[in-house]
This record gives C-alpha cells, structure tokens and sequence, in this order.
C-alpha cells in the first residue's frame, strides 16, 4: 500500500471519464512478483447497457471515491462492485472497530440500491478482514 499514490496515477490514465469498479488490497506475493493484476472483461461491444456508478462528492449514502474507481460498474444484467470499508460517508472517517464491517455491509447496500438491485441478488461476497474478532464481527453484520 506504500506505493497506492503511484498506482492510482497509472490506472487513471487507462480511463480518463469513467473508471470501472475495483478493489485494492495488499497481499503477499511469490519472491519476485512486484505486481498482480486481476480482471473481469466484459465482452460486449463497448455500446449500450454498460454503465458505472461514480460517487465524486462527499455524500450521506456511501462514501466518496478515494481514487480512480467507480462504486459499481454495470453491464447488461452484471453489477460488479468496488470494495466498500467502514467510511462514514459524511466525514470519510473510519469507523471503529466495533462497527466497520456493519458500516461497509451497509454500503454495499446501498450503492446496490442505487444500482436497482439488492444484496439477496449477490452471486459471490468476498470478505477481508484482520483477525478473529473482525471476522465475527463480519459474520453478525451479514447475520442482521
């Protein structure tokens, strides 16, 4: 994560109006491997029913993008959505611990919502957390 500046600045410039949706996450990799890339592409044509969610300002329903993303990017039926954490929305503060994963889940709903859909209708979640404690914590806000 010491280099995300340099790395925003590169993958910006592959998408100057409207960036696709994405997630980083800083993980260990083989000796060697400086960079990983992961992509899902959309084959279609590039034309009609493809369309993103860009949130810019500071807003009261999900926080605001702190880099080149978009928080969801749609085509045709397919929503694919950036990984969402714990930010208030109004001051872009992190939350506790204690409430970081009810408040990323909460997110996640509702850029869903936004995106005319909803959480029942998820076909994969994928989950990151710290230690035990964050993972039961995880656990109950899906639970609610």
């Amino acid at each position: 994560m010491a280099h995300f500046a340099e790395v925003n600045t590169v993958y910006s410039s592959h998408f100057p109006s409207t960036p696709p949706a994405r997630v980083c996450v800083q993980v260990s990799l083989p000796q060697g491997v400086l960079v990983r890339v992961e992509m899902l592409v959309f084959g279609g044509d590039g034309g009609s029913g493809r369309s993103s969610l860009h949130v810019q300002s500071v807003s009261h329903w999900a926080p605001a993008n702190i880099g080149p993303y978009s928080q969801a990017y749609m085509a045709s039926s397919l929503v694919l959505l950036a990984g969402q954490i714990g930010l208030a929305p109004g001051s872009m503060v992190l939350a506790g611990s204690d409430q970081q994963a009810e408040l990323a889940l909460t997110h996640v709903a509702s850029v869903l919502e936004a995106c005319h859909t909803h959480l029942n209708s998820a076909l994969l979640g994928l989950c990151y957390y710290t230690g035990e404690a964050a993972g039961w914590r995880a656990r109950m806000a899906w639970q609610k």
